[in-house]
């Protein structure tokens, strides 16, 4: 539960930044992929946060959102 709230927390703070960037910085959309960068650089800098015990769990969701984020867009329809 713990990675799960890390993620979860990096995640709705990515989006506030994003909010902010586009809002008032007049910063354009580019793609998914930047945010989910973002979203992964942020839990890894507070991978030392986590309790010792549950670091390979985050490693391996860490490792999966990083690989997620550098697949190219699926196309729909």
């Amino acid at each position: 539960m713990v990675i799960v709230n890390m993620f979860t927390a990096a995640a709705l703070w990515g989006l506030w930044k994003l909010k902010n960037s586009l809002c008032f910085q007049n910063a354009r959309w580019r793609h998914v992929a930047s945010l989910l960068q973002k979203i992964a650089n942020m839990v890894d800098n507070w991978k030392v946060l986590c309790h010792v015990e549950k670091k390979p769990e985050l490693e391996l969701s860490l490792t999966n959102l990083k690989c997620s984020s550098n697949r190219p867009p699926r196309l729909l329809g």
